[in-house]
């Protein structure tokens, strides 16, 4: 009778043990489950964040397409480099300009600089015939200075920029000072004139036969002496072969000899 009794309790013992084991591993299992389902759960977040990212570039995809679709009229019979682009630019810009205004022909000119790279029909000139004769053949600038001290300034003498440091359409003649208009359009111009101590200039920027505006420089002398700088500018609509130019304003001038400093002194300009 005790035999049997120690056996079945040996048996119980071994029992025990066994189940312990066996609840361990469960354990370790369980955790090394938890660990790769937290691992899943975090690949799953990062798959959906990089999901609402490729949309999101889908949607930015399809408006850019929608709107080349919806601007662009391909020409079946005319198809010349020239006429598509023409008409490209006119169709957008109409769009642009009507339903929303100039401000998003500004963003367009950003955002598709291929089809905005040339100058747009400006719908607010259609009035004037001359405004609607804008050419589009790319950037119009200009940028030259004085030379040489100019000596015993003239009345009406033109200011001579002899020194040409940016010209884009060979439009600008450093000899004369004169700017022949290129392409037609607005051009912004600027002038700035630095004279010598004692010496008083007004000058004027000139657009064919009237001045478009006026500066005024006075140097002064003695104790000690003093440069002058004046400057002025201006924006003016201009057609292909129209002159722009700088010169003393009438006889508004005083002073002998040297009298408009080199370098500081400067004419430039620009298309818009």
């Amino acid at each position: 009778m005790c035999y049997i009794i120690l056996v079945i309790s040996i048996v119980v013992v071994v029992s025990g043990q066994e189940e312990s084991k066996h609840t361990a591993f469960l354990d370790r299992d369980v955790n090394a489950l938890i660990k790769i389902n937290s691992k899943i759960l975090k690949e799953n977040e990062n798959l959906k964040n990089l999901i609402d990212t490729l949309a999101d570039k889908n949607i930015e995809q399809e408006r850019r397409v929608n709107f080349i679709e919806k601007n662009v009229q391909f020409l079946n019979n005319e198809g010349t480099k020239n006429g598509f682009e023409r008409n490209t630019h006119e169709n957008i810009n109409d769009n642009l300009t009507e339903k929303y205004g100039q401000a998003n022909r500004e963003i367009a000119k950003k955002n598709y600089p291929m089809l905005m790279s040339k100058n747009l029909k400006d719908k607010n000139h259609t009035k004037d015939k001359r405004h609607t004769q804008r050419e589009t053949t790319g950037e119009v600038a200009f940028s030259a200075k004085v030379s040489d001290t100019l000596q015993n300034v003239g009345d009406h003498q033109y200011i001579l920029f002899k020194t040409v440091d940016v010209d884009t359409h060979n439009a600008f003649n450093g000899d004369t000072g004169i700017f022949t208009v290129p392409v037609a359009g607005y051009y912004a111009v600027f002038a700035t004139i630095l004279t010598y101590p004692g010496v008083r200039v007004e000058f004027q920027i000139t657009h064919n036969a009237n001045w478009l505006c006026k500066g005024y420089s006075k140097g002064v002398s003695g104790g000690p002496n003093v440069f002058g700088s004046g400057s002025t500018s201006a924006i003016v609509y201009s057609n292909v072969g129209d002159k722009i130019w700088n010169k003393v304003n009438s006889d508004a001038h005083s002073g002998t000899g040297d009298m408009i400093f080199k370098d500081y002194s400067s004419f430039m300009g620009f298309r818009l």
